[in-house]
């Protein structure tokens, strides 16, 4: 999977991420998405860090480890499907303080109606009643001829 970069900045030395922060949003409506879960996670140690949005669809990761990559992804929720960022992640390089702007933004999956077992039962009932006033018609229709 490609990844979206955020920045990449070469290593200097005392200087690191020490947040990231953005917003989770509805595609459809704009709106921020309570509830979801931001992670990011440290390229050389692999240290993992991670923060629930809050009811705006905001989220902000704290006291990361300085002059480390990080990758932020988000954790999918069922019904939804990604939009931005397009690869599934953003990348962030070291260097940098406070990065922002790291938005993830999601569209719900289309709903495909499911018929239940009952609801199956009442459709193949339905079926067998109209085929069999079907059959009684054409004998009734089809009779011989009588001279």
């Amino acid at each position: 999977m490609m990844t979206s970069i955020a920045a990449v900045i070469p290593m200097a030395a005392g200087f690191g991420v020490t947040s990231l922060e953005g917003y989770k949003l509805d595609d459809a409506t704009g709106a921020g998405l309570e509830g979801w879960t931001i992670i990011a996670t440290s390229g050389f140690f692999g240290s993992v860090f991670q923060n629930i949005t809050d009811d705006t669809g905001y989220w902000k990761i704290s006291g990361l480890n300085s002059d480390e990559n990080y990758t932020v992804t988000e954790v999918l929720q069922p019904g939804w499907n990604q939009v931005e960022p397009v690869t599934g992640s953003w990348i962030v390089g070291p260097g940098l303080d406070d990065v922002g702007n790291l938005n993830f933004t999601n569209r719900k999956s289309p709903q495909v109606p499911v018929m239940t077992p009952l609801g199956m039962l009442a459709l193949v009932c339905l079926l067998s009643a109209i085929a069999t006033m079907s059959i009684i018609d054409l004998l009734r229709n089809n009779k011989p001829r009588t001279n």
